[in-house]
């Protein structure tokens, strides 16, 4: 049985986002919602409080894990678009 989510992602947030051509430029500059923001908030706050449950932690370790990727997309976009310059 499909497991469905319950609370926004960073993952699906972004996915979102992509659903029309976007620039270079709206990439760099995109931020997750505020929703997902929170819900972020939320997962780290309590990962130190030691009060997650075990499928908030694969939750938030698949959410960080997307959020490496997206920073490291935005830091080549950046460097591609600085050669461009050059």
């Amino acid at each position: 049985m499909p497991v469905v989510q319950e609370h926004p992602t960073l993952v699906g947030d972004f996915a979102e986002f992509l659903t029309t051509l976007r620039t270079t430029d709206e990439i760099i500059q995109w931020r997750p919602s505020t929703e997902v923001q929170k819900r972020i908030e939320d997962l780290l706050l309590r990962q130190n409080e030691g009060t997650l449950e075990r499928e908030e932690e694969r939750e938030l370790e698949s959410t960080l894990q997307a959020e490496m990727m997206l920073r490291l997309l935005k830091a080549k976009l950046m460097l591609a678009k600085s050669k461009q310059r050059r």
